[in-house]
């Protein structure tokens, strides 16, 4: 099973996955983080919603612990239903905010579900 990669940029910020891609057995869980690369200026804020084929993955979970951010405006959510998935987040870093080339913004448990 091989899934999507993500990268955004957003104000001198950019948003990836770690592990980036890889193989899954079906039925097997495996966990991606969402990392932030922020060295070059500081970051207090970042929102996101990431898409996924329901037909070959599914959430299982979604974790904040060891998040850089600081308060949750809209806490970590996800969705299974319909053709694409989801999984919502937009969180605070108080000041001075976050400078570093991999800041931890959740981590999600998906579960492979048929290969792709």
């Amino acid at each position: 099973m091989v899934f999507f990669v993500l990268v955004a940029e957003a104000q001198a910020a950019s948003l990836f996955f770690s592990p980036e891609s890889g193989t899954f057995s079906e039925g097997r869980n495996f966990v991606v983080s969402i990392i932030v690369n922020s060295k070059s200026q500081a970051m207090n804020a970042a929102d996101g919603v990431i898409v996924f084929p329901t037909e070959k993955l599914e959430v299982v979970a979604v974790h904040k612990t060891d998040s850089i951010f600081n308060f949750w405006v809209q806490e970590p959510s996800f969705s299974n239903s319909g053709a694409m998935g989801n999984i919502r987040f937009e969180g605070v870093v108080l000041n001075p905010g976050f400078s570093g080339s991999s800041g931890k913004l959740l981590s999600a448990v998906f579960r492979a579900k048929s290969r792709g």
